[in-house]
């Protein structure tokens, strides 16, 4: 076929389907048949392997995501529990303290990751939330709340040994003075 170009110049160009015929007859010229369809079918084979492929990374992705939120579950309920556990512990029952604590705790930046990452958080928050006693320690912590739970739950019967007794008459502490300040036995 020839064209015209506008500046006037005769060119000869090929239409597409002259050139899909001519590249059809080169590839034929070049690859014989029995090569063609051998490379056909290991193609086919490739485009399996790359399916099956695909199959398996969205597989595995799955059992990867589906693991991640296990292990999420796991992990904030075994931090909960002890997060719940100290808070039990260092509030001794006691719902204003504990709700002191837990506004405490919360203004802590970020999440904490380990049981002793939580641990030091509750004991500041206890220090916090409990201005009059600041321990160094949870376990001080957890004995200054029992004891303080004993005390206002009026766990303290005022029933005393015999080595009890003994003790506040030997510090000169009489029944009535008991009776009027309170003992200083077993606080």
């Amino acid at each position: 076929m020839k064209y015209i170009l506008e500046d006037g110049t005769e060119v000869e160009a090929f239409s597409q389907e002259e050139v899909d015929t001519k590249l059809q007859e080169a590839v034929k010229d070049l690859v014989p048949k029995a090569d063609l369809d051998k490379l056909t079918e290991e193609n086919k084979k490739f485009a399996e392997k790359d399916a099956n492929f695909t199959k398996v990374k969205t597989d595995s992705e799955k059992v990867i995501a589906d693991l991640q939120v296990e292990m999420r579950t796991m992990k904030d309920t075994v931090v909960g529990n002890h997060k719940n556990g100290l808070m039990a512990k260092l509030s001794g029952g006691d719902k204003d303290l504990e709700a002191k604590i837990e506004l405490e705790y919360s203004q802590f930046a970020g999440e904490a990751l380990t049981n002793d990452q939580i641990s030091e958080r509750m004991l500041k928050s206890f220090r916090n939330a409990n201005p009059d006693y600041a321990p160094q320690t949870l376990s001080d912590a957890v004995a200054y709340v029992g004891k303080r739970s004993q005390q206002s739950a009026g766990k303290d019967t005022g029933a005393r040994t015999e080595d009890q007794q003994k003790a506040q008459a030997a510090m000169g502490i009489s029944a009535d003075d008991e009776k009027k300040y309170g003992s200083i036995i077993n606080k």
